[in-house]
């Protein structure tokens, strides 16, 4: 389970995600990097096995400068490479399978700004969207930097009723638009946390 998603709106666009791992229910000690970005100004962010999230940043830095519409083609295939190739070694050391990957593409392309979300249980074939949370808690969609907080705080909580222990580590908004992207991460905090 992952804080994760993003959100268009209009020339530019936000996408965040936490950087929380976990093992068997548990939170692990180390923060997590679930975002990528390609020189090109494409961004994800993923939600599955630490593996396949890794390889998720490696495929998308690995688009170089391609545009929006060659990454659609692309990244169907190389995805269902990478998940096989991770079934197979998970087989092999007779380890349970990883958990669906998911992951959310934004970036400009045909002169706008577009987001699409590929899944391990559609085959990774792209969904066109202009929004995507997971989990989603539903709510008005962000705006601003700081609604994206608000709407990962939310977030957060949901994943707290699933494991108690979550604090969501180090969270990492990215602002997409045709000049590039900016990122910045921050604490992601909730209730009394906030307050202290």
């Amino acid at each position: 389970m992952t804080c994760c998603g993003f959100v268009i709106r209009g020339d530019d666009g936000y996408l965040w995600g936490d950087g929380e791992q976990y093992l068997f229910g548990q939170p692990t000690t180390d923060p997590m990097e679930k975002t990528a970005t390609s020189p090109g100004g494409l961004a994800a962010v993923a939600t599955g096995q630490v593996v396949l999230c890794e390889q998720v940043r490696r495929l998308v830095a690995g688009l170089g400068l391609a545009p929006f519409s060659d990454a659609l083609r692309r990244l169907p295939r190389e995805l269902r490479e990478a998940c096989a190739e991770e079934r197979a070694h998970c087989r092999e050391i007779e380890a349970p399978d990883p958990v669906h990957l998911s992951c959310g593409l934004i970036g400009p392309g045909e002169g706008e700004m577009r987001g699409a979300v590929f899944a391990e249980a559609t085959n990774f074939e792209p969904r066109l969207a202009s929004a995507w949370l997971s989990p989603n808690v539903g709510g008005a969609l962000p705006r601003t930097a700081q609604e994206v907080l608000s709407v990962a705080q939310r977030q957060l909580q949901f994943v707290r009723n699933l494991y108690p222990g979550a604090t969501g580590k180090t969270f990492t908004i990215a602002r997409v638009g045709r000049t590039g992207i900016a990122k910045r991460s921050v604490p992601l905090l909730i209730g009394d946390e906030r307050a202290a």
